[in-house]
């Protein structure tokens, strides 16, 4: 199947808001790439800058508007814009060319056709047909929170799970019972391929089943669909439970510790703009 692909360069201070707008225009897929001179060594656990400038590569289907993305593009003065179609293969052969393997603590994250020894803890990705690759800060922010925690033994949820890399970080990490949750079919679509791909045994879903509960419980979606699900999320987390929330700017946490006012909110994990703020649940009563 052909896509149109979008490709252009962007500052790093507005590449965030970019890939929002793009995303609300159901852009299927979104690499991102170095567009300049910038040499990143390997950074420490905890520190994954954004290079200044940033090649941006996103994946539309054929009905889509090009004028109505050239004009999304065009508001944030990015006019400089490659547009071509693009075959599955080809997608997938750029996207393995010019993405690098991640570290994050005991977690690595990879392209699926890399290899590394088996002795470490490996996420395998294609590119895939969803939003997740490892590449956005705050995917980034979720697997650092995810990698800290002993999950042997615990449930965790993915709500908003997109590629399924974090409900599959969470298996390749000892989780017991993983389930991923997500109302997007692609999204769906892609987890199950992926979470084959890694071998490991995820329940999927596009809706949440009525009294489930979780030891850890992280989404990773925008502040709007947060505050909408925030009884949903606080009912499934188990008390004394573990939330971890991003897709959220710095001035919006008094929004969500208005609307979570039973998770005692402990932690803020900063990226390139991004925040995560990890607590505990106290109660129930909601």
């Amino acid at each position: 199947m052909p896509w149109l692909r979008f490709a252009f360069a962007v500052p790093q201070n507005t590449a965030d808001t970019v890939l929002e707008e793009l995303e609300e225009l159901n852009a299927t897929a979104i690499s991102m790439f170095n567009a300049g001179q910038d040499v990143l060594w390997e950074p420490a656990v905890g520190c994954t800058p954004l290079w200044s400038d940033v090649q941006v590569e996103a994946l539309f289907e054929l009905e889509t508007s090009v004028v109505e993305v050239r004009e999304v593009l065009g508001k944030n003065q990015i006019v400089d814009v490659d547009v071509t179609f693009l075959e599955d293969q080809e997608w997938e052969t750029t996207w393995l060319e010019k993405v690098e393997p991640k570290q994050f603590g005991r977690l690595w994250v990879v392209p699926r056709e890399w290899s590394l020894s088996k002795e470490k803890l490996v996420v395998r990705l294609n590119p895939g047909l969803a939003f997740g690759t490892g590449e956005h800060a705050t995917t980034q922010l979720c697997l650092e929170w995810l990698e800290q925690f002993d999950l042997r033994e615990k449930s965790v949820l993915d709500f908003g799970c997109g590629s399924g890399i974090l409900g599959i970080a969470a298996k390749v990490l000892g989780a017991s019972r993983v389930m991923s949750v997500d109302y997007d079919p692609q999204a769906i679509s892609a987890t199950v391929e992926n979470a084959q791909e890694n071998n490991v045994e995820l329940e999927v879903s596009d809706e949440l089943a009525p009294g489930a509960t979780y030891d850890v419980i992280v989404a990773n979606i925008l502040l709007r669909p947060l505050l909408d699900n925030s009884n949903v999320l606080l009912n499934a987390l188990k008390p004394n439970g573990w939330i971890g929330l991003t897709g959220l700017l710095e001035e919006q946490q008094n929004a969500i510790r208005a609307a979570y006012s039973t998770a005692d909110f402990t932690s803020t994990m900063r990226r390139d703009g991004w925040i995560l703020m990890a607590g505990r649940q106290l109660s129930n009563d909601n």
